[in-house]
């Protein structure tokens, strides 16, 4: 195959979402990686609860999330001209076609509601898609509320990340942002 596909929301970058991305990256000779929720326009949609809760669940930017991607990617052997980084716009699926070529296969991993309805879209628009694996939510390791939780409550979460990614958020001190967020979303 030549391009491939896959998407996630990537909030926190952890091992999992790696083992997913180079399982699509070794069916393909370039790879487009969706970043979901890129912006926060659909916030505005929630309220004020929802919006807290929706912050504490997607603390990272695009671009936080951009560079956790790439430089983790280039950690595990990736050469960048194998690669894009794109929005991914699950919510509003008519726009899919805006950001990846038609011709690409799609890549699932199936563990969530969320998986199964994305599987559910790609055949509504005809896309092709291949499934890497379907998992029950309990058999998937870690998750990124999980990691999120670990890093709120001073637990070990960097394990369960790339090296990268761990540099990267000491760096743009992001294990501080996150636990504000916490904070102002338990006042």
């Amino acid at each position: 195959m030549k391009i491939g596909m896959v998407s996630g929301r990537f909030q926190i970058l952890h091992l999992k979402h790696i083992e997913y991305i180079l399982a699509a990256k070794m069916r393909c000779k370039r790879l487009y990686i969706g970043i979901e929720a890129p912006d926060h326009i659909y916030r505005e949609q929630l309220d004020e609860r929802e919006q807290r809760q929706f912050d504490l669940e997607n603390p990272l930017t695009y671009i936080e999330r951009y560079e956790m991607i790439c430089q983790a990617l280039l950690e595990f052997g990736v050469k960048k001209a194998e690669f894009d980084i794109v929005p991914f716009p699950v919510r509003y699926p008519e726009y899919i076609m805006q950001y990846f070529p038609k011709e690409a296969i799609y890549f699932l991993g199936i563990s969530t509601q969320v998986d199964r309805q994305k599987r559910r879209t790609f055949t509504k628009l005809g896309l092709n898609f291949e499934v890497l694996w379907e998992r029950e939510k309990n058999d998937r390791d870690i998750t990124e509320r999980e990691v999120l939780d670990r890093i709120i409550n001073d637990g070990d979460w960097e394990e369960y990340v790339p090296k990268s990614t761990v540099k990267y958020m000491k760096k743009e001190k992001l294990i501080q942002k996150i636990k504000d967020l916490a904070v102002h979303f338990k006042s």
